[in-house]
């Protein structure tokens, strides 16, 4: 302040010769007050450019960002329907091939399996280097993606009439899914078990717990303190219409009540594979890293035992083929090796029986005399050899921008066009973000 007003001072102080002390002669005393405002105005000036300059920057930059979304955001539908076809593909190839496919020794349902995801930024790395990419380049590729010399050679050799076929700006990558490789927990909780021992019943619940059983996973819940059947108890209890716990009853809506952001259980349906994490016991990191990657909420609630992981296999046998798999790790280690092996020599299951034969080939008790019936018709009941429902997710990029499209396709629809004719309409969730 002291400065300012000096400067003030001296702007504003009395200049030249006094002829008599009621008057001044020269210039006035406020001369100075020209000065400053010309100054003043000047820096005005100064920052009305500099905020229309910046302004126009900004929205230079904001017009761009849209710009590469959009171009993602097509990049992203590419992928996306790019399986689409191939899906499609699948549907009429097994169709038209019938009962000639095994004949053949074609499995047109496990086409996909060739082709599980597309990345044409590893495509650009492939078409630059000449076919020859080693560990070391897809991990350079991965993490910080091809420079622009590199893009540049990606797109180049097209003509006029045909562009080569990188030869646009921006990648995606999409990869599919099987979600009828997983277990389904909304068909576990659509059945509504009224206690525990319904739910112990349930076929998706004994898949679940088989998945949830092992000596390392013993450890892990005694490490916790969770109990499996709580875990799988909490789910049905989300989505069905009371308040009572399935498991060891009690109100449903207490367990949620006492957290730092309480809320109450849906009792509706899933709506998305991502609501599990709001169910008790799920929302737990740890939990939902080792077991929610082999949950879903879109298939039909049986197993596809051809492209299904091993956890998940593991699981199938521990809960309807070894009633002592649990102890007896020795023997589901055997088991899951001969399964293993046929699969590699043999191919693909082509039936549910075929599956249990050679389960039972390799030292599983499917069929064991005391209980036949009962145990070969479940686990007939909660495994097929074909799948319907998949998952697309597909990513465009381009610069900055990200567009990632998630897309739940099932085969088995059928619907009607707007032409009146008959085609699938297959699309069962849709996600941009």
């Amino acid at each position: 302040m002291g400065l300012l007003r000096r400067i003030w001072h001296e702007l504003t102080r009395p200049r030249g010769v006094s002829a008599h002390r009621f008057h001044r002669g020269g210039r006035g005393s406020r001369s100075g007050v020209a000065l400053l405002l010309v100054l003043t105005n000047l820096l005005l000036m100064s920052v009305l450019v500099s905020e229309m300059t910046y302004t126009a920057s900004v929205r230079v930059k904001l017009a761009v960002h849209e710009r590469d979304e959009a171009k993602a955001e097509q990049l992203a539908y590419t992928g996306a329907q790019l399986y689409e076809i191939l899906l499609a593909f699948m549907d009429q190839a097994g169709r038209a091939l019938g009962q000639y496919a095994d004949m053949l020794g074609v499995d047109p349902n496990n086409l996909w399996q060739a082709l599980p995801s597309v990345n044409t930024g590893l495509m650009r790395m492939v078409f630059v280097s000449g076919g020859s990419v080693d560990d070391e380049d897809m991990a350079r590729v991965a993490t910080e993606g091809l420079s622009d010399e590199e893009v540049a050679e990606s797109r180049e050799g097209g003509s006029e009439r045909e562009r080569n076929f990188l030869d646009f700006e921006g990648d995606f990558l999409a990869e599919l899914i099987d979600e009828d490789s997983k277990v389904d927990v909304s068909a576990m909780a659509a059945s509504n078990p009224q206690n525990l021992s319904e739910l112990m019943a349930n076929p998706q619940a004994q898949q679940l717990f088989g998945l949830m059983a092992g000596e390392e996973n013993d450890r892990f819940f005694i490490d916790k303190g969770i109990e499996r059947w709580e875990l799988i108890g909490n789910l049905v209890d989300w989505v069905d219409a009371d308040d009572n716990r399935v498991w060891q009853g009690g109100s449903e809506q207490n367990v949620y009540a006492n957290l730092a952001s309480p809320y109450r259980p849906k009792n509706a349906t899933f709506d998305s594979f991502e609501e599990i994490r709001l169910v008790d016991g799920w929302h737990d990191d740890d939990v939902w890293e080792r077991f929610g990657q082999h949950l879903t909420i879109y298939g039909g609630g049986r197993i596809n035992v051809n492209s299904a992981q091993p956890e998940v296999i593991r699981g199938l046998l521990t809960a309807y083929c070894m009633p002592n798999g649990i102890a007896n790790q020795g023997l589901l280690d055997q088991v899951m090796t001969g399964l293993e092996e046929y699969r590699l020599l043999i191919g693909p299951f082509r039936s549910p029986a075929d599956f249990i034969s050679a389960a039972e080939q390799y030292g599983a008790t499917c069929s064991n005399p005391g209980q036949s019936q009962q145990s070969t018709g479940h686990i007939r009941q909660a495994i097929k050899v074909k799948s319907s429902t998949f998952r697309v997710t597909s990513t465009g990029i381009v610069g900055d921008a990200k567009v990632t499209i998630t897309t739940i396709i099932d085969t088995g629809r059928r619907g009607r066009a707007n032409n009146g004719t008959n085609r699938q309409s297959n699309i069962v969730h849709f996600k941009i973000e």
